[in-house]
């Protein structure tokens, strides 16, 4: 893997928005060709563009049936003869040819397209670069259906969680902490220790979800509005009954923050905070799952792990250029 662009080409960095419902994940399966990934059709759809292969680094390798508003890819493209020279693509060039291709390859399946491009210096790494990247969980509660624009994208659950137990749950993970009990079982990470900047839990009007206000990487900024919905849908129903809070009009949001995760810790994380908001599990119980440092623990007490079609990758965010960035374009 080279860390910087060869010669002849320029390297960009990729926005990538899609549902993941018919893939494997963004990684390439090579012992099962047959199970279509995300990138497998993202460097596909480049390779059409430049007629050459184009391979991709991703910040964030997302499991089979996890969804994306922001991951982030670079790839380098090999530069195009206009007027006899060599030149760099245009980065609306790239958006909108790209996407041109991947419709035609993911029509019948999920949709997956390119939300922006800019050219980056040619040492910028997707994944080396990233300095915290951000997911938000879906759950409706009280709800054994799937709606039909929510299907494969929530976690529907039968009972009425406390959506305010959860949150208070979940700032006992926020922090540097061991994340044993949260671990996935193929996890090949050096060490369960991470940093958990940020993990929120609110109830929001389904509808916000649709019309959030946006990054400047084009992902949702769902962190800074749920606390202002939330409060809008308290002053709104200040007596409602369980039944009215808990209508298929509301979802619980789980959002997290941090410089890097374990495998399945957010879902593990999520199961877990279920079980505290179906009061099985006390705050100084969910503490101790914590504590014990054992995912087998963990599973004994019911923190079975959340389904990944409720999970979203939202954003990653980057620091300052390591070199000054080429003149860049971003899709409106």
């Amino acid at each position: 893997m080279s860390l910087t662009a060869a010669a002849g080409t320029a390297r960009y960095r990729f926005v990538v928005e899609y549902v993941g419902t018919a893939f494997v994940g963004w990684q390439r399966q090579t012992s099962l060709p047959e199970r279509l990934t995300l990138q497998d059709v993202v460097e596909d759809a480049l390779s059409q563009l430049t007629k050459a292969p184009v391979p991709t680094f991703v910040s964030s390798r997302t499991d089979s049936g996890v969804h994306a508003y922001g991951n982030v890819f670079h790839a380098d493209l090999p530069l195009r003869v206009r007027s006899g020279r060599e030149v760099p693509w245009e980065c609306l060039t790239v958006v909108a040819g790209t996407n041109h291709y991947l419709r035609r390859i993911t029509e019948p399946l999920s949709p997956v397209r390119i939300r922006s491009v800019e050219r980056v210096p040619s040492n910028f790494h997707a994944r080396f670069d990233a300095v915290s990247r951000s997911y938000m969980y879906r759950i409706v509660d009280q709800s054994r259906e799937e709606t039909a624009f929510g299907r494969g994208r929530t976690w529907n659950v039968p009972e009425r969680l406390d959506h305010e137990a959860m949150a208070e749950a979940a700032a006992l993970l926020v922090g540097k902490h061991d994340f044993s009990s949260f671990r996935g079982g193929s996890c090949q990470a050096n060490s369960p220790v991470k940093s958990l900047d940020s993990l929120r839990v609110a109830r929001v009007p389904a509808k916000r979800l649709l019309s959030l206000p946006l990054h400047s990487d084009g992902a949702p900024c769902v962190e800074s509005d749920l606390r202002r919905a939330a409060a809008e849908l308290n002053a709104a129903y200040p007596h409602a009954e369980d039944a009215a809070i808990a209508s298929p009009s509301t979802e619980i949001v789980v959002t997290a923050r941090a410089p890097s995760f374990i495998h399945h810790q957010i879902r593990n994380i999520v199961g877990a905070l279920r079980q505290v908001g179906r009061g099985r599990l006390s705050l100084e119980q969910f503490r101790s799952v914590r504590d014990t440092r054992s995912r087998d623990e963990a599973s004994r007490r019911g923190c079975a792990m959340a389904p990944a079609h409720g999970l979203y990758l939202t954003s990653v965010a980057y620091g300052p250029p390591k070199l000054p960035a080429a003149a860049n374009e971003h899709m409106g």
